[in-house]
């Protein structure tokens, strides 16, 4: 049981954590700093919470006095908070950022002596000094807000353990960054993209990548879900597929499958009759194949989208194989003189926004294109997609004054 004290402004807690060997109570204390600008209804609720979490982590053993390194309680948090409560992608992202890009400075420091003035020195020597490892250039800003963000989720969670008053992030100022702009092909690029698409199929290759890119066109699925699909996922008498489960990749597990994204993106997503057909005729060919490799054969999940003895596709192929095509492409246009065959150099997930941007174009109801697309909300969607929705508005109002507008006013002016 908790004893606790007012003092001032604040709220010394104080718990039983056993006794010596010579039977003398060991007791420790934390205390509690209220918001100035708190009811006492909400000191209260916040107290309760602070005192359950102290009391968890005296019992855990994991409370000492403040003394804590920030690294010792990192690989906790990231161990009982990001491991439970998120994807396995999350929680090696975060783990990855944690040792290359903060235990270096801020390892070391116990954790009650991190103040903002350390995390604003850490945010310049990321702005001033830090590289992409993969291209060498400058962090982007989006990447040093995400920085930030696992730092101030981590300092959040010591608050509610207990470990610290306050947030050393609260009072720094977030990275700023502008909101990139989605890429994705205009419709007049479609049809040339579907006919280069259909140049570069192989009929001895054991997956049908052209198939692929189509269904990603003409879905908007993710490109984790599309190699997550199973043959018994796609109703060929509805001409439907259900998106359940995605298929992702990660240094420590290899090519591994995962529920999808969020509650919203396990949906069930209708597909054009005619791709329903060319996936009727695959499925034909792949079971022609499995027939030939017998026992090599090696596809218990009915994976559609696979290697070549039927293993799961690495996520990385697909992209591969459709940059390597788009090159190809554009280099030949260029040599023939067709500059305005020159498609733009987009990615499996830019087959997405293409997806969307076609929709809102149509003037789709935008909950209709936020479902299609699995967004965990309509706010998602329209965030995204702004600058696209923006400029089909602007067509509409210009459809309905040559329509309309233009004509009457023709009809009413009378003549010079």
């Amino acid at each position: 049981m908790a004893n606790i004290r007012k003092r001032g402004n604040t709220y010394q807690v104080d718990v039983l954590e056993g006794r010596t060997a010579d039977g003398k109570r060991i007791r420790r204390t934390a205390t509690f700093t209220p918001e100035p600008t708190m009811t006492p209804k909400q000191i209260e609720k916040a107290l309760n919470k602070f005192v359950v979490n102290f009391e968890e982590q005296v019992k855990q053993g994991l409370y000492q006095d403040g003394k804590i390194k920030f690294q010792e309680y990192a690989e906790h948090w990231l161990e009982t908070t990001v491991k439970r409560s998120n994807k396995h992608r999350t929680h090696i992202t975060y783990e990855d950022i944690l040792k290359k890009r903060i235990y270096p400075v801020l390892g070391h420091l116990r954790l009650e002596d991190i103040r903002p003035a350390h995390i604003k020195a850490l945010l310049r020597d990321w702005e001033e000094n830090a590289t992409n490892a993969k291209t060498g250039t400058p962090l982007s800003g989006k990447t040093l807000n995400n920085y930030f963000r696992v730092l101030s989720s981590l300092f959040s969670c010591a608050v509610e353990d207990g470990r610290l008053n306050n947030n050393p992030c609260k009072n720094v100022a977030a990275p700023k960054f502008k909101q990139k702009r989605v890429e994705y092909l205009q419709d007049i690029h479609v049809p040339i993209f579907l006919e280069m698409v259909d140049n570069a199929a192989d009929d001895n290759a054991v997956t049908d990548f052209p198939l692929a890119i189509k269904i990603l066109l003409f879905s908007g699925l993710r490109r984790g879900e599309l190699l997550g699909l199973t043959w018994s996922a796609v109703d060929f008498n509805k001409g439907q597929i259900d998106i359940s489960t995605t298929s992702l990749y990660a240094p420590d597990r290899g090519i591994y499958a995962e529920t999808p994204k969020t509650d919203k993106s396990a949906r069930i997503v209708k597909l054009p009759a005619e791709l329903i057909s060319m996936l009727e005729n695959y499925r034909a060919t792949q079971k022609e194949i499995a027939a030939k490799y017998g026992d090599k054969w090696n596809n218990n999940a009915g994976y559609i989208f696979t290697q070549k003895y039927g293993e799961p596709l690495h996520p990385d192929t697909l992209t591969g194989w459709l940059r390597k095509r788009l090159m190809r492409h554009n280099a030949k246009m260029k040599e023939l003189g067709e500059t305005d065959k020159i498609l733009p150099m987009v990615s499996p997930h830019d087959l997405r926004h293409t997806h969307a941007s076609l929709l809102i174009s149509e003037n789709t109801n935008i909950r209709t294109i936020s479902s299609r697309l699995g967004h965990a909300a309509v706010t998602t969607t329209l965030n995204t997609y702004s600058h696209e929705i923006k400029s089909a508005e602007i067509a509409a109002v210009e459809l309905l004054e040559s329509k309309y507008l233009r004509k009457h006013v023709q009809k009413t002016t009378p003549p010079n």
